[in-house]
């Protein structure tokens, strides 16, 4: 796919670059996907201050990321007025450019309102008001998705999308692999809960309870991989939302010897997944977790949108195995193949 690539009208001075400003308002698995984005504005400003501009939920992604300086929280959550004072608090900041790495209305907004034309991002074809906003910071660069598919094209990673802002700037970007640091604290308690390795790790998400699946059918899989792997611990892990689901399985294997890890900080889940030899999961940012520990994931894409997702979210840099979606049983079939040839047991 070849995108047109605009740089900024006057040529940028890297070594007079002080204050960057990145914006990434989406999921922490969009977040984890930025960081080798990170790591090449380092390589490029070794000596400027880089300032993420995240929600409340994603930040422990970047807790102790060396490429990153300082961490703000959006106060999305906060009345209008708060709001409005803490866009000024950033337009204060005067930063040498802003970047957007999320696609979206509200970041272009942000974007314009604190550093103008000053900033660098790329936008989708097809998101009317996402545009319209995009259009006052200039030429971004777009990426018709709905003509990539429709004309058999791959569409690129999502990595490899945030790599334009990079030429934009007028840089060359390495394929890094993707990052997260987790406590060492963290690490000593996913140690604890799982005493004895090789473990297989399964996420929870709703998105396993589509096409036909059922809890009860997830329940089969877990247990299907226990029978298969006799040898390994098998680990649940789950977030806040996936709390009923994890409460669910809970009781149709509680006969079992499962261990469910729920609801932690995202340092001791991301310590978690590191110790397990392999992570089954749906298309979710469990699976970018996996691959920033070095964790290989067998990852399970919808029938319906696999052409798309399994190409711009595919497992990064990561020894993985990707399946589409279908039914219970040839999947089943097709999970404990995978992780058979994947787990280092």
């Amino acid at each position: 796919m070849c995108w047109a690539v605009n740089c900024m009208k006057n040529k940028l001075v890297f070594s007079e670059v002080k204050k960057i400003l990145v914006i990434r308002l989406d999921a922490a698995g969009d977040l984890i996907l930025s960081t080798p984005f990170f790591r090449n504005l380092r390589d490029n400003f070794p000596n400027a201050v880089i300032t993420a501009l995240i929600r409340e939920y994603t930040q422990g992604v970047l807790v102790n990321n060396p490429n990153v300086d300082k961490l703000l929280v959006y106060p999305e959550k906060s009345n209008v007025l708060k709001r409005i004072n803490f866009i000024l608090s950033l337009k204060k900041e005067n930063f040498d450019f802003a970047v957007s790495l999320s696609p979206i209305a509200k970041s272009f907004f942000l974007s314009f309102l604190v550093a103008g034309k000053r900033t660098f991002s790329y936008s989708y074809s097809g998101r009317f008001t996402a545009n319209i906003i995009a259009s006052l910071l200039g030429k971004c660069p777009k990426l018709d998705i709905a003509g990539l598919l429709s004309s058999g094209e791959r569409v690129p990673h999502e990595v490899l999308q945030t790599f334009v802002i990079l030429k934009s700037l007028g840089i060359n970007p390495k394929e890094y692999p993707l990052e997260a640091f987790p406590e060492a604290a963290s690490f000593k308690f996913a140690e604890s809960i799982l005493p004895k390795l090789p473990a297989i790790g399964v996420h929870l998400s709703f998105k396993w309870l589509t096409g036909g699946w059922t809890e009860k059918d997830l329940a089969e899989l877990v247990k299907a991989l226990k029978s298969g792997f006799p040898h390994a611990s098998i680990v649940v892990t789950y977030g806040k939302l996936e709390n009923s689901l994890a409460v669910s399985l809970k009781k149709l294997l509680k006969n079992e010897d499962v261990i469910f890890a729920g609801d932690y900080s995202f340092s001791d889940w991301a310590a978690v997944i590191s110790k397990c030899s392999v992570l089954v999961t749906t298309d979710t940012g469990a699976l970018h977790c996996a691959a920033a520990m070095q964790t290989p994931p067998v990852c399970l894409y919808e029938a319906s949108t696999f052409e798309h997702c399994s190409s711009q979210w595919a497992p990064w840099k990561i020894k993985s195995k990707i399946l589409k979606k279908t039914d219970f049983k040839i999947a089943v079939e097709e999970i404990l193949k995978s992780v058979g040839e994947l787990i280092d047991i």
